[in-house]
């Protein structure tokens, strides 16, 4: 077994991350495998024959059973719930670091087409129109989308995408002010430009040019 308390990630953009682990962690070569997983095996079996015990009250071997009370066992599924979040954040964090963005899009849903309170149905028009984008005009398309909830509780996508080849930017007439969308002017018009996605037929759409990748990394994953 090996150990390391340092990972060092070197990513596309030229950003390096390091990881410190204080406790260290443990990697198993692929020649050890093997012998450790026997080992683990052997561990379940003993440990599953230990939860057996003798009952006096009934005269017969029986499952022990461990009771927690209702408020250790909803902080338990907290904690994992947290923790499940912050790993989840992390791995898209490093993948959304991982390559330099074009655009900033987000897709939002139109209750006649989709009904954005159910998040299985937003995801599959998400993804369909995903593949034909990748199909039709961007083979080398790559992209990360995430779901965020309106106040009340639908749906809608934000997303990072590069190598955009020949998708369709529709310029929307409207330039983006900080969070706000205002139509183009002689004197705004230096403001990014808002554009609309050809082909996204659920809902609405926008788009902005990336001026910064690390940034955006970072508001994708907040």
């Amino acid at each position: 077994m090996i150990g390391y308390n340092l990972k060092i990630q070197e990513f596309h953009n030229g950003e390096v991350k390091f990881s410190i682990y204080p406790e260290g962690i443990n990697y198993v070569p692929d020649e050890f495998k093997s012998y450790l997983e026997n080992e683990r095996i052997e561990r379940k079996l003993q440990e599953s024959q230990d939860e057996y015990i003798y009952n006096p009250f009934t005269d017969k071997i029986e499952k022990l059973k461990e009771f927690e009370s209702a408020e250790i066992e909803a902080q338990r599924k907290a904690h994992s719930q947290r923790v499940s979040v912050t790993r989840s954040k992390n791995k898209i964090h490093d993948l959304a670091r991982s390559e330099t963005w074009e655009y900033f899009i987000t897709l939002t849903y139109d209750d006649s087409k989709t009904d954005r309170y159910d998040y299985n149905a937003c995801l599959k028009k998400c993804r369909q129109w995903l593949n034909n984008q990748h199909k039709r005009y961007a083979q080398d398309l790559a992209y990360i989308f995430v779901p965020e909830k309106h106040k009340d509780g639908a749906y809608h996508f934000h997303g990072l995408v590069a190598n955009v080849g020949s998708m369709k930017f529709v310029d929307s007439g409207r330039v983006a002010i900080g969070k706000n969308a205002v139509t183009r002017t002689d004197k705004n018009k230096s403001y990014p430009t808002i554009y609309n996605l050809g082909g996204w037929n659920y809902g609405w759409s926008t788009a902005t040019k990336i001026n910064d990748s690390y940034k955006a990394t970072n508001y994708i994953t907040k």
